[in-house]
């Protein structure tokens, strides 16, 4: 029987072809919005945060400034923000959103969590609980032999407060009160 063989390798491999068929998905749902990859996460941290400048936003989205002002200037092109020159500081261009940035970015969002549920559908809120715990772990593990340890900013786009709850950055120490309390909070999101 299959789940007789089971062993990280054969996990390892499930979770690369997940990984691959939810990156398909999404690439589809970028190709119909004509957006670029990375581009969703500055429409996201834009929509969370309100405006910010060039070198916040990179910060923020875990990109090189040079990355960032290509995908802005793209961003811009099509209407989706704006840069205005700051205030405070004449030298720093400030980033917006457009009215369409913020509508493409709210039916994008709409879309990547219709892919999140169509992913888990027929999963109990207590598979998803056990899944959470052990994606949390398997986190937790890679980070401790990252050779850079700035985990925070390579997966800071694309988090904050996802169905009412915040999600935890790998390398965080997750005592059995924080996992126990991440479940409640999961739970109640489920029957919210």
């Amino acid at each position: 029987m299959f789940m007789d063989k089971i062993t990280p390798e054969v996990v390892g491999k499930l979770l690369t072809d997940f990984a691959r068929l939810r990156f398909i998905r999404t690439q589809e749902v970028l190709n119909e919005f004509r957006l670029y990859p990375g581009q969703p996460y500055v429409l996201f941290t834009l929509m969370e945060h309100g405006s910010m400048t060039q070198t916040q936003l990179a910060q923020t989205v875990g990109r090189r400034p040079a990355t960032i002002t290509v995908m802005l200037s793209r961003m811009e092109e099509a209407g989706l923000i704006a840069r205005d020159i700051s205030q405070k500081d004449r030298r720093c261009a400030v980033v917006r959103l457009t009215e369409q940035g913020r509508s493409m970015g709210s039916s994008l969002r709409d879309r990547y969590i219709a892919i999140d549920k169509e992913c888990f559908d027929g999963f109990s809120a207590e598979d998803l609980n056990k899944l959470s715990g052990f994606v949390v772990r398997m986190n937790d593990n890679m980070v401790k032999n990252l050779s850079s340890r700035d985990v925070a900013s390579m997966l800071a786009f694309g988090r904050g407060n996802v169905a009412g709850m915040e999600l935890p950055l790998p390398g965080n120490i997750r005592t059995n009160e924080n996992l126990e309390t991440d479940k409640e909070n999961l739970v109640a999101t489920e029957k919210g």
